[in-house]
């Protein structure tokens, strides 16, 4: 019998700019399921309790906080470029794949008259 992984996320996030964002994950899976992050390209992956395995792309390099004990990301120092439909993957041995996306806005402040 094949499991799936259950994935709940809060969305959407907004944020202003300079901000830091936190993209939430809860899941539920028997296995520590493998992690891939992606906003059109990967942007981070790793295995659940292996923080070695942690990879980060030289976009969100030293601007990613990862808790390799979850799922969740932190987004430091947003900027306008980081708005968009995130898509988090977790696939574990003996379970189908499952995904999710997250909406991400990051907007300029606003003028004080």
């Amino acid at each position: 019998v094949t499991e799936s992984i259950v994935i709940e996320v809060v969305e959407p996030r907004m944020v202003v700019v300079g901000g830091d964002v936190e993209l939430r994950v809860t899941y539920a899976s028997s296995a520590k399921p493998h992690v891939i992050w992606a906003l059109g390209d990967i942007f981070a992956s790793w295995v659940v309790g292996e923080s070695t395995s942690l990879q980060v792309s030289e976009t969100f390099q030293h601007r990613l906080t990862v808790n390799t004990s979850t799922a969740s990301i932190v987004i430091l120092g947003t900027t306008l470029a980081d708005s968009g439909t995130y898509t988090v993957i977790l696939s574990a041995v003996g379970a189908r794949p499952s995904s999710r996306n997250v909406t991400l806005m990051v907007y300029g402040e606003r003028a004080v008259a």
